[in-house]
Protein backbone atom coordinates (compact mmCIF):
# COMPACT_ATOMS: atom_id res chain seq x y z
CA UNK A 1 0.00 0.00 0.00
CA UNK A 2 1.36 3.42 -0.89
CA UNK A 3 2.82 5.31 2.02
CA UNK A 4 0.64 8.29 1.21
CA UNK A 5 -2.58 6.32 1.40
CA UNK A 6 -5.11 8.01 3.57
CA UNK A 7 -6.65 6.15 6.49
CA UNK A 8 -9.63 7.16 8.56
CA UNK A 9 -11.46 5.48 11.39
CA UNK A 10 -15.12 5.22 12.25
CA UNK A 11 -15.63 5.38 16.00
CA UNK A 12 -18.78 3.90 17.52
CA UNK A 13 -20.53 4.73 20.75
CA UNK A 14 -20.89 2.17 23.49
CA UNK A 15 -24.23 1.01 22.12
CA UNK A 16 -23.11 0.75 18.52
CA UNK A 17 -22.68 -2.52 16.69
CA UNK A 18 -19.09 -3.78 16.61
CA UNK A 19 -17.10 -2.68 13.59
CA UNK A 20 -17.12 -5.29 10.85
CA UNK A 21 -14.64 -3.72 8.50
CA UNK A 22 -14.75 -3.47 4.73
CA UNK A 23 -17.01 -6.38 3.96
CA UNK A 24 -19.63 -5.80 6.64
CA UNK A 25 -18.91 -2.24 7.73
CA UNK A 26 -17.88 -0.15 4.73
CA UNK A 27 -20.66 -1.81 2.75
CA UNK A 28 -22.85 -1.99 5.84
CA UNK A 29 -25.82 -0.15 4.34
CA UNK A 30 -26.12 -2.69 1.56
CA UNK A 31 -25.47 -5.64 3.85
CA UNK A 32 -27.92 -4.49 6.48
CA UNK A 33 -30.81 -3.92 4.10
CA UNK A 34 -30.20 -6.54 1.44
CA UNK A 35 -28.98 -9.46 3.50
CA UNK A 36 -30.02 -9.59 7.10
CA UNK A 37 -33.57 -8.19 6.93
CA UNK A 38 -34.57 -10.18 3.86
CA UNK A 39 -33.45 -13.43 5.40
CA UNK A 40 -35.05 -12.45 8.68
CA UNK A 41 -38.32 -12.01 6.79
CA UNK A 42 -37.96 -15.38 5.10
CA UNK A 43 -37.18 -17.07 8.39
CA UNK A 44 -40.08 -15.37 10.11
CA UNK A 45 -42.42 -16.67 7.45
CA UNK A 46 -41.16 -20.17 8.10
CA UNK A 47 -41.37 -19.83 11.86
CA UNK A 48 -37.64 -19.99 12.47
CA UNK A 49 -37.19 -16.44 13.73
CA UNK A 50 -35.59 -16.12 17.15
CA UNK A 51 -35.88 -13.36 19.69
CA UNK A 52 -33.46 -10.50 20.22
CA UNK A 53 -31.27 -12.57 22.50
CA UNK A 54 -30.33 -14.84 19.62
CA UNK A 55 -29.42 -11.80 17.57
CA UNK A 56 -27.26 -10.47 20.38
CA UNK A 57 -25.54 -13.83 20.69
CA UNK A 58 -24.79 -13.77 16.96
CA UNK A 59 -23.36 -10.26 17.20
CA UNK A 60 -21.13 -11.32 20.10
CA UNK A 61 -19.96 -14.34 18.15
CA UNK A 62 -19.13 -12.18 15.12
CA UNK A 63 -17.29 -9.69 17.30
CA UNK A 64 -15.29 -12.48 18.90
CA UNK A 65 -14.36 -13.86 15.50
CA UNK A 66 -12.97 -10.47 14.48
CA UNK A 67 -10.52 -10.27 17.37
CA UNK A 68 -9.31 -13.84 17.12
CA UNK A 69 -5.78 -14.07 15.70
CA UNK A 70 -5.44 -15.22 12.12
CA UNK A 71 -4.39 -18.78 11.45
CA UNK A 72 -0.68 -19.31 10.94
CA UNK A 73 -1.10 -20.27 7.33
CA UNK A 74 -3.09 -17.16 6.42
CA UNK A 75 -1.54 -14.60 4.05
CA UNK A 76 -0.02 -11.27 5.21
CA UNK A 77 -2.15 -8.54 6.73
CA UNK A 78 -4.59 -6.87 4.32
CA UNK A 79 -2.47 -3.73 4.00
CA UNK A 80 0.22 -5.90 2.43
CA UNK A 81 -1.96 -8.52 0.81
CA UNK A 82 -4.08 -5.76 -0.71
CA UNK A 83 -1.18 -4.58 -2.88
CA UNK A 84 -1.89 -5.00 -6.54
CA UNK A 85 0.96 -5.99 -8.84
CA UNK A 86 1.36 -4.52 -12.30
CA UNK A 87 0.01 -7.65 -13.97
CA UNK A 88 -3.17 -7.72 -11.88
CA UNK A 89 -5.99 -5.81 -13.62
CA UNK A 90 -8.48 -3.58 -11.83
CA UNK A 91 -11.20 -4.58 -14.25
CA UNK A 92 -13.54 -7.52 -14.59
CA UNK A 93 -11.74 -10.83 -15.21
CA UNK A 94 -10.38 -11.74 -18.62
CA UNK A 95 -12.52 -14.67 -19.65
CA UNK A 96 -12.42 -16.76 -22.77
CA UNK A 97 -15.32 -16.54 -25.20
CA UNK A 98 -18.27 -18.47 -23.90
CA UNK A 99 -16.68 -19.23 -20.52
CA UNK A 100 -19.84 -18.43 -18.58
CA UNK A 101 -21.86 -20.69 -20.78
CA UNK A 102 -19.24 -23.43 -20.63
CA UNK A 103 -19.19 -23.37 -16.85
CA UNK A 104 -22.98 -23.33 -16.91
CA UNK A 105 -22.90 -26.66 -18.70
CA UNK A 106 -20.39 -28.06 -16.21
CA UNK A 107 -22.50 -27.11 -13.17
CA UNK A 108 -25.73 -28.49 -14.55
CA UNK A 109 -26.95 -25.82 -16.95
CA UNK A 110 -27.18 -23.02 -14.36
CA UNK A 111 -25.29 -20.08 -15.83
CA UNK A 112 -23.32 -18.04 -13.27
CA UNK A 113 -23.01 -14.27 -13.54
CA UNK A 114 -19.64 -12.71 -14.24
CA UNK A 115 -19.42 -11.65 -10.61
CA UNK A 116 -20.37 -15.07 -9.25
CA UNK A 117 -17.40 -16.38 -11.23
CA UNK A 118 -15.11 -14.24 -9.08
CA UNK A 119 -15.96 -16.04 -5.85
CA UNK A 120 -12.99 -18.39 -5.33
CA UNK A 121 -13.03 -22.11 -4.71
CA UNK A 122 -13.47 -22.76 -1.00
CA UNK A 123 -16.80 -20.99 -0.64
CA UNK A 124 -19.48 -23.50 0.30
CA UNK A 125 -22.38 -21.02 0.52
CA UNK A 126 -23.29 -18.58 -2.26
CA UNK A 127 -25.83 -15.78 -2.07
CA UNK A 128 -26.95 -13.47 -4.85
CA UNK A 129 -29.23 -10.44 -4.75
CA UNK A 130 -30.60 -8.33 -7.59
CA UNK A 131 -30.40 -5.01 -5.79
CA UNK A 132 -32.22 -3.14 -8.55
CA UNK A 133 -35.26 -5.40 -8.10
CA UNK A 134 -35.23 -5.16 -4.31
CA UNK A 135 -34.87 -1.37 -4.06
CA UNK A 136 -37.90 -0.83 -6.28
CA UNK A 137 -40.13 -3.18 -4.27
CA UNK A 138 -42.62 -2.02 -1.57
CA UNK A 139 -40.84 -4.29 0.91
CA UNK A 140 -37.79 -2.03 1.05
CA UNK A 141 -39.27 0.82 3.17
CA UNK A 142 -40.46 -1.77 5.69
CA UNK A 143 -36.94 -3.16 6.02
CA UNK A 144 -35.32 0.28 6.06
CA UNK A 145 -37.53 1.34 8.97
CA UNK A 146 -36.00 -1.43 11.08
CA UNK A 147 -32.36 -0.53 10.61
CA UNK A 148 -30.30 0.00 13.73
CA UNK A 149 -28.80 3.41 14.42
CA UNK A 150 -25.36 2.51 13.07
CA UNK A 151 -26.86 0.97 9.94
CA UNK A 152 -28.89 4.14 9.44
CA UNK A 153 -25.69 6.14 9.71
CA UNK A 154 -23.99 3.93 7.13
CA UNK A 155 -26.92 4.36 4.77
CA UNK A 156 -26.84 8.11 5.27
CA UNK A 157 -23.12 8.13 4.48
CA UNK A 158 -23.62 5.99 1.37
CA UNK A 159 -26.29 8.37 0.12
CA UNK A 160 -24.05 11.34 0.83
CA UNK A 161 -21.42 9.71 -1.38
CA UNK A 162 -23.88 9.14 -4.22
CA UNK A 163 -24.24 5.37 -3.79
CA UNK A 164 -27.51 5.05 -1.94
CA UNK A 165 -29.75 2.05 -2.40
CA UNK A 166 -31.29 3.49 -5.56
CA UNK A 167 -27.89 3.09 -7.25
CA UNK A 168 -27.62 -0.58 -6.29
CA UNK A 169 -27.34 -3.17 -9.07
CA UNK A 170 -26.15 -6.58 -7.90
CA UNK A 171 -24.60 -8.25 -4.88
CA UNK A 172 -23.00 -11.69 -4.69
CA UNK A 173 -21.20 -13.22 -1.73
CA UNK A 174 -19.49 -16.53 -1.07
CA UNK A 175 -18.46 -17.82 2.32
CA UNK A 176 -17.16 -20.81 4.20
CA UNK A 177 -19.07 -21.14 7.47
CA UNK A 178 -16.32 -23.23 9.05
CA UNK A 179 -13.36 -20.91 8.41
CA UNK A 180 -15.40 -17.67 8.23
CA UNK A 181 -13.62 -16.72 5.01
CA UNK A 182 -15.68 -14.54 2.72
CA UNK A 183 -15.54 -12.95 -0.73
CA UNK A 184 -18.11 -10.65 -2.28
CA UNK A 185 -18.75 -8.34 -5.19
CA UNK A 186 -20.92 -5.25 -4.77
CA UNK A 187 -22.16 -3.46 -7.87
CA UNK A 188 -23.73 0.00 -7.66
CA UNK A 189 -23.62 2.92 -10.05
CA UNK A 190 -20.43 4.90 -9.37
CA UNK A 191 -19.32 2.73 -6.44
CA UNK A 192 -15.85 2.03 -7.84
CA UNK A 193 -14.92 5.57 -8.77
CA UNK A 194 -12.10 7.28 -6.92
CA UNK A 195 -14.42 10.12 -5.91
CA UNK A 196 -16.95 7.76 -4.33
CA UNK A 197 -14.37 5.69 -2.48
CA UNK A 198 -12.61 8.78 -1.13
CA UNK A 199 -15.96 10.05 0.08
CA UNK A 200 -16.77 6.74 1.77
CA UNK A 201 -13.34 6.65 3.41
CA UNK A 202 -14.13 10.05 4.86
CA UNK A 203 -17.78 9.45 5.75
CA UNK A 204 -17.62 5.83 6.92
CA UNK A 205 -13.92 5.28 7.44
CA UNK A 206 -12.55 2.07 8.88
CA UNK A 207 -10.54 1.29 5.74
CA UNK A 208 -7.47 2.44 3.86
CA UNK A 209 -7.76 3.59 0.25
CA UNK A 210 -4.64 3.36 -1.89
CA UNK A 211 -3.29 6.49 -3.53
CA UNK A 212 -4.46 5.38 -6.96
CA UNK A 213 -7.91 4.55 -5.64
CA UNK A 214 -7.77 0.96 -6.91
CA UNK A 215 -7.38 -1.07 -3.69
CA UNK A 216 -8.84 -0.92 -0.20
CA UNK A 217 -7.81 -2.67 3.00
CA UNK A 218 -8.46 -2.90 6.71
CA UNK A 219 -8.07 -5.42 9.53
CA UNK A 220 -10.79 -7.67 8.08
CA UNK A 221 -9.51 -7.96 4.51
CA UNK A 222 -9.20 -6.00 1.31
CA UNK A 223 -11.01 -4.74 -1.75
CA UNK A 224 -10.14 -4.43 -5.42
CA UNK A 225 -11.89 -2.04 -7.79
CA UNK A 226 -13.19 -3.93 -10.83
CA UNK A 227 -14.61 -0.95 -12.70
CA UNK A 228 -16.46 2.30 -12.01
CA UNK A 229 -19.48 0.41 -10.72
CA UNK A 230 -18.11 -2.67 -8.96
CA UNK A 231 -15.74 -3.54 -6.11
CA UNK A 232 -14.70 -7.03 -5.00
CA UNK A 233 -13.89 -7.74 -1.34
CA UNK A 234 -12.36 -10.68 0.50
CA UNK A 235 -11.14 -11.68 3.92
CA UNK A 236 -7.32 -11.95 4.25
CA UNK A 237 -7.02 -15.66 3.43
CA UNK A 238 -9.02 -15.23 0.23
CA UNK A 239 -7.37 -12.08 -1.13
CA UNK A 240 -4.89 -14.02 -3.27
CA UNK A 241 -7.54 -16.41 -4.64
CA UNK A 242 -9.72 -13.37 -5.41
CA UNK A 243 -6.87 -11.75 -7.35
CA UNK A 244 -6.44 -14.96 -9.30
CA UNK A 245 -10.12 -15.04 -10.21
CA UNK A 246 -9.99 -11.40 -11.32
CA UNK A 247 -7.07 -12.33 -13.56
CA UNK A 248 -9.06 -15.24 -15.00
CA UNK A 249 -6.97 -17.82 -13.17
CA UNK A 250 -7.64 -20.39 -10.46
CA UNK A 251 -11.00 -22.09 -9.90
CA UNK A 252 -14.36 -20.53 -9.10
CA UNK A 253 -16.53 -21.86 -6.28
CA UNK A 254 -19.26 -22.68 -8.81
CA UNK A 255 -16.80 -25.08 -10.45
CA UNK A 256 -15.51 -26.60 -7.23
CA UNK A 257 -16.58 -26.28 -3.60
CA UNK A 258 -20.11 -24.99 -4.34
CA UNK A 259 -20.66 -26.82 -7.61
CA UNK A 260 -23.37 -29.22 -6.46
CA UNK A 261 -25.32 -26.58 -4.57
CA UNK A 262 -25.10 -23.98 -7.33
CA UNK A 263 -26.28 -26.50 -9.92
CA UNK A 264 -29.60 -26.58 -8.02
CA UNK A 265 -29.83 -22.82 -7.45
CA UNK A 266 -32.11 -20.32 -9.18
CA UNK A 267 -29.80 -17.34 -9.82
CA UNK A 268 -32.40 -15.68 -12.05
CA UNK A 269 -34.47 -14.90 -8.93
CA UNK A 270 -34.04 -11.51 -7.18
CA UNK A 271 -32.69 -13.33 -4.13
CA UNK A 272 -31.13 -16.78 -4.06
CA UNK A 273 -28.90 -18.82 -1.80
CA UNK A 274 -27.25 -22.19 -2.31
CA UNK A 275 -24.94 -23.88 0.13
CA UNK A 276 -23.62 -26.94 1.87
CA UNK A 277 -24.65 -27.25 5.52
CA UNK A 278 -21.77 -27.99 7.93
CA UNK A 279 -22.29 -31.04 10.11
CA UNK A 280 -22.64 -29.03 13.34
CA UNK A 281 -25.41 -26.86 11.87
CA UNK A 282 -27.04 -29.90 10.30
CA UNK A 283 -27.15 -31.57 13.70
CA UNK A 284 -28.90 -28.52 15.14
CA UNK A 285 -31.43 -28.44 12.29
CA UNK A 286 -32.12 -32.15 12.73
CA UNK A 287 -34.03 -31.35 15.90
CA UNK A 288 -36.64 -29.53 13.82
CA UNK A 289 -36.49 -31.47 10.57
CA UNK A 290 -36.19 -34.92 12.09
CA UNK A 291 -33.23 -35.60 9.81
CA UNK A 292 -29.82 -34.03 9.29
CA UNK A 293 -29.75 -31.83 6.16
CA UNK A 294 -26.64 -31.53 4.01
CA UNK A 295 -27.63 -28.74 1.62
CA UNK A 296 -29.96 -25.72 1.65
CA UNK A 297 -31.43 -23.66 -1.17
CA UNK A 298 -33.39 -20.43 -0.73
CA UNK A 299 -34.94 -18.20 -3.37
CA UNK A 300 -37.48 -15.40 -3.43
CA UNK A 301 -39.68 -13.85 -6.10
CA UNK A 302 -40.85 -10.28 -5.69
CA UNK A 303 -44.28 -9.23 -6.95
CA UNK A 304 -47.52 -8.33 -5.23
CA UNK A 305 -46.42 -10.99 -2.76
CA UNK A 306 -42.98 -12.13 -1.68
CA UNK A 307 -42.78 -15.80 -2.61
CA UNK A 308 -40.11 -17.68 -0.67
CA UNK A 309 -39.02 -21.26 -1.20
CA UNK A 310 -36.62 -23.09 1.09
CA UNK A 311 -35.35 -26.52 0.09
CA UNK A 312 -33.16 -28.82 2.17
CA UNK A 313 -31.43 -32.01 1.13
CA UNK A 314 -32.13 -34.89 3.50
CA UNK A 315 -31.64 -38.68 3.36
CA UNK A 316 -35.38 -39.48 3.17
CA UNK A 317 -37.36 -36.50 1.80
CA UNK A 318 -40.74 -38.27 1.95
CA UNK A 319 -40.35 -39.17 5.63
CA UNK A 320 -39.10 -35.69 6.49
CA UNK A 321 -42.03 -34.11 4.66
CA UNK A 322 -44.50 -36.23 6.62
CA UNK A 323 -42.89 -35.28 9.91
CA UNK A 324 -42.87 -31.57 9.09
CA UNK A 325 -46.45 -31.66 7.87
CA UNK A 326 -47.59 -33.25 11.13
CA UNK A 327 -45.76 -30.60 13.15
CA UNK A 328 -47.20 -27.79 11.03
CA UNK A 329 -50.74 -29.15 11.27
CA UNK A 330 -50.42 -29.18 15.06
CA UNK A 331 -48.94 -25.67 15.24
CA UNK A 332 -50.93 -23.83 12.55
CA UNK A 333 -53.59 -22.58 14.96
CA UNK A 334 -51.01 -21.38 17.46
CA UNK A 335 -49.12 -19.59 14.70
CA UNK A 336 -52.22 -17.60 13.74
CA UNK A 337 -53.07 -16.77 17.35
CA UNK A 338 -49.47 -15.59 17.84
CA UNK A 339 -49.76 -13.00 15.06
CA UNK A 340 -48.99 -14.86 11.83
CA UNK A 341 -51.57 -13.70 9.24
CA UNK A 342 -54.01 -16.48 8.38
CA UNK A 343 -53.40 -16.01 4.65
CA UNK A 344 -49.69 -16.57 5.22
CA UNK A 345 -50.28 -19.72 7.25
CA UNK A 346 -52.64 -21.03 4.56
CA UNK A 347 -50.08 -20.37 1.82
CA UNK A 348 -47.39 -22.51 3.45
CA UNK A 349 -46.89 -25.74 1.52
CA UNK A 350 -44.51 -28.62 2.23
CA UNK A 351 -43.52 -30.99 -0.57
CA UNK A 352 -40.64 -33.23 -1.61
CA UNK A 353 -38.85 -34.63 -4.62
CA UNK A 354 -36.18 -37.29 -4.96
CA UNK A 355 -33.65 -35.49 -2.74
CA UNK A 356 -35.19 -32.33 -1.30
CA UNK A 357 -37.91 -31.27 1.10
CA UNK A 358 -39.38 -27.96 -0.04
CA UNK A 359 -41.25 -25.35 1.98
CA UNK A 360 -43.04 -22.59 0.07
CA UNK A 361 -44.79 -19.57 1.55
CA UNK A 362 -46.22 -16.26 0.33
CA UNK A 363 -46.76 -12.94 2.06
CA UNK A 364 -47.55 -9.40 1.04
CA UNK A 365 -45.27 -6.57 2.23
CA UNK A 366 -47.95 -5.57 4.76
CA UNK A 367 -48.08 -9.12 6.09
CA UNK A 368 -44.28 -9.18 6.40
CA UNK A 369 -44.52 -5.91 8.31
CA UNK A 370 -47.01 -7.58 10.66
CA UNK A 371 -44.72 -10.59 11.10
CA UNK A 372 -41.78 -8.36 11.94
CA UNK A 373 -43.84 -6.40 14.45
CA UNK A 374 -44.98 -9.64 16.04
CA UNK A 375 -41.36 -10.73 16.44
CA UNK A 376 -40.35 -7.32 17.81
CA UNK A 377 -43.15 -7.61 20.36
CA UNK A 378 -41.40 -10.56 21.95
CA UNK A 379 -43.19 -13.46 20.32
CA UNK A 380 -41.09 -16.44 19.35
CA UNK A 381 -43.51 -17.13 16.50
CA UNK A 382 -44.31 -20.78 15.96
Amino acid sequence: MAATARQTAFHCGSNAMPSRGLAFGGMGAYNAIMLRPLFASALLLLGACKNDEADKTQSKTEAKAEVEPAAKDEPPAPSEAGEQSDDEPSVEPRRGKGLTGAIGEVVGGVEPSKHALLIPDGATVLLGIDLSAVVSHPLLPILESRLRSRQREQLRAAKACGVGLSQGKTFVIGMDLMTRNVAMVVEAKGLGTRKTLQCMAKEIGNFTLSEDGKTLSDHTGGGIVLDDDAVAFASPAWMDPLRERIAGKGKAAVEGSAREAFARAKPSRPLWLAGEIPAYLGAMAAGVLGAQPSMVLVDAKLGETVDVEVAVQVPDPAATQRGLQEKWNALRGFAVSSGVPRTVSESLKISNDDEMVRIEVQATPDEIDQLLRTAEGGSRGF
